[in-house]
């Protein structure tokens, strides 16, 4: 009546007599306004969603619990040599460096239900070994049984390397420490010492040659 437009589902179907005359029609008009609100609402999400998965930083993961890889987010190709389309359906196991690592993983999380910044060590296509840090949390069916592992992961070799630069330094500043306490041992030890030791005894003979200055200057 207002003259907007009214999205509708329209059935209909013609009405017939016994002798096969058409009397007329009749039909039913669904008004799917909403419908078609929730949709759109519903696509405009989804891409939303779609977005953010590609964009994400971290690598968004979803794994059976033997491992097999369900999805993973394109961001994998950020952080190593693998594509998405690669790694989907491969064993997280085999890019584990020490498939027993991947055990105890499992087992924590059956445990505890889910793990924050657990650091483990994969190897890239290359072989290329990268340090990793997982947050990841059990999924259940309704009736509280495990049925995946949905998660997320950063690489964090940098940080590694640049931790393990930082021992190696403060070690070889700790031995240049230690050196430098052994040299000026040494100075003291053979030299000052010495010399002291030398200024006292040419003191003491000094003194001899002068019996007539009394003890309290010759001390």
């Amino acid at each position: 009546k207002n003259g907007e437009d009214l999205p509708t589902y329209f059935n209909a179907s013609t009405l017939m007599s016994e002798s096969g005359e058409v009397l007329g029609a009749f039909a039913f008009i669904t008004d799917i306004t909403e419908k078609n609100r929730a949709e759109e609402a519903l696509k405009k999400r989804e891409e939303q969603y779609r977005n953010i998965f590609k964009n994400i930083q971290d690598v968004y993961y979803e794994v059976t619990l033997d491992g097999i890889i369900l999805e993973i987010s394109p961001s994998i190709k950020d952080v190593s040599l693998y594509k998405r389309e690669e790694i989907i359906g491969k064993s997280f196991s085999d890019v584990y460096v020490d498939p027993i690592k991947r055990k105890e993983f499992v087992k924590e999380l059956l445990k505890n239900g889910k793990v924050v910044d657990y650091e483990i060590l994969l190897k890239d296509k290359d072989a290329t070994k990268e340090y990793c840090s997982i947050t990841a949390k059990l999924v259940r069916d309704k009736y509280g049984n495990p049925i995946k592992i949905i998660g997320s992961m950063h690489n964090i070799s940098e940080r590694i390397r640049a931790e393990e630069q930082i021992h190696v330094l403060t070690q070889e500043l700790i031995k240049v420490q230690e050196s430098e306490r052994q040299m000026i041992s040494r100075e003291l030890h053979d030299c000052v010492a010495q010399q002291l030791a030398v200024a006292k005894i040419n003191c003491e003979l000094l003194l001899n040659h002068y019996p007539e200055i009394n003890s309290e200057i010759r001390q």
